[in-house]
């Protein structure tokens, strides 16, 4: 019965936290409007993805999503600034809060953002 539970709650709190993040996404996005350059496709999209940082950031501050481009949560923790996927229920308690915080505290800043969407379901490209 308990391994029944664990499974069931899973969609439901990655449910919540999508929703929570995209609101925080959205929210960060609008605030600081960073360059966004993406790069998708099926073949070698991290070979070309670290080519386009190492341009960009000879210029401006950039961001680039590191681990887990097919992740579902790469492309919010990236646009967060954060490298790595919290492995813990309190670790993403923390992402949630600490972002939400900075979303008053941190000034603006121009930066650019390098994200490869590489996800494994289209309902999750679909949705960031």
């Amino acid at each position: 019965m308990q391994n029944w539970k664990r499974n069931y709650l899973k969609p439901r709190v990655r449910r919540f936290i999508r929703k929570i993040l995209g609101y925080i996404t959205l929210r960060t996005l609008q605030k600081h409007q960073p360059i966004i350059i993406s790069v998708a496709g099926g073949g070698p999209t991290s070979l070309i993805r670290e080519a386009i940082f190492s341009v960009v950031t000879e210029k401006l501050p950039t961001r680039r999503n590191i681990e887990l481009p097919e992740a579902e949560f790469s492309i919010p923790l990236t646009v967060l600034g954060y490298t790595d996927y919290p492995s813990s229920y309190s670790e993403w308690i923390w992402v949630i809060i600490k972002s939400f915080i900075q979303l008053f505290t941190v000034k603006a800043f121009k930066h650019a953002l390098v994200l490869e969407l590489k996800p494994s379901k289209t309902s999750v490209m679909a949705y960031w």
